[in-house]
């Protein structure tokens, strides 16, 4: 973080969960699936993967995001933060606390809560101000037009002991439906424009896991041990990480991309330890040890299958 200080980005973290599965192996190794808590950075249009917890995929994304933020709060400078997390992470009590030691949360709330229909109700009364913003593109739908309200000082959140601002979102579609959403801050006094565009910015990391699934293939990395598997997903965020980072600092390249090239690089783990090595550097190792090698074989066979 000291040589990419980009990794820190605008004073706002963002926390979501992805599940990575473990394909089943040779000689009846069990796959099974793990969630992955990950707590990044937002910055410059990026994110940047900070830390992340992996667990079984029972454990709750509120119980992960407790632990990821504690230990992440311990490292990261002492300054107010801004966190952006999804209906996952609903805990009032929690946010309170959070709001006390300077961290500022930004979330929506679900349509069964009290908070949400106080909210509804307010902003469908008479002479209620609405502003027009920008709309999402979705997927083989029309784009709507998108209108926000906000309030203030709403304390409806039974569980919550911080007022909250909020902002009522409504998008109306072309066959006339409508549709509305409630995100709510404890940062007092936030105008509706302002919450709905940090609203906004949570999606990205949504979009990152989108493209380490699609893209760099997080969810098919082939049948391993479970740590080695866990250890290339840890590798993958640093990666994205770092690139984010470079291109925060650097810009986007230009011109065409590099042709890809199949990779030339074997890696070796031993419980904790890992090398890597050429393929003719792991040859010389095994031609210079041939009587070990030899003598080991069996056993040696039995652990690559």
């Amino acid at each position: 973080v000291a040589a990419s200080p980009e990794l820190l980005g605008e004073h706002t973290l963002v926390m979501d969960s992805i599940t990575v599965t473990v394909p089943a192996g040779h000689r009846g190794r069990a796959g099974a699936q793990y969630k992955v808590c990950v707590l990044a950075a937002y910055g410059h249009g990026q994110i940047f993967p900070l830390l992340c917890l992996f667990a079984p995929s029972t454990d709750s994304d509120l119980t992960l995001g407790k632990k990821v933020l504690k230990a992440a709060l311990e490292k990261l400078p002492k300054q107010p933060w801004r966190l952006l997390i999804d209906r996952g992470f609903l805990d009032g009590a929690w946010i309170g606390e959070l709001a006390g030691q300077g961290v500022t949360v930004v979330m929506g709330v679900r349509s069964d809560m009290d908070i949400y229909e106080d909210l509804i109700a307010l902003s469908r009364l008479p002479g209620t101000p609405w502003e027009r913003v920008s709309p999402p593109k979705l997927r083989g739908k029309p784009r709507p037009k998108r209108y926000v309200t906000g309030f203030t000082e709403v304390e409806s959140w039974s569980s919550c002991p911080r007022p909250l601002s909020a902002v009522v979102i409504r998008d109306e579609f072309p066959d006339g439906t409508r549709r509305y959403q409630v995100v709510v801050s404890t940062a007092p006094a936030t105008s509706a424009k302002a919450l709905h565009t940090w609203a906004r910015r949570r999606w990205q990391i949504e979009e990152a896991f989108m493209a380490l699934t699609r893209y760099w293939n997080l969810d098919e990395l082939g049948a391993c041990r479970h740590t080695v598997y866990l250890a290339q997903v840890l590798f993958t965020f640093l990666a994205y990480a770092l690139l984010a980072a470079f291109v925060a600092r650097e810009g986007e390249l230009s011109g065409p991309p590099a042709p890809s090239l199949p990779g030339r690089e074997l890696v070796i783990y031993w419980g904790p330890y890992y090398a890597i090595l050429l393929p003719s550097e792991l040859f010389a190792i095994v031609f210079d040890h041939l009587p070990a090698w030899q003598a080991n074989r069996a056993c040696s066979l039995e652990a690559m299958r």
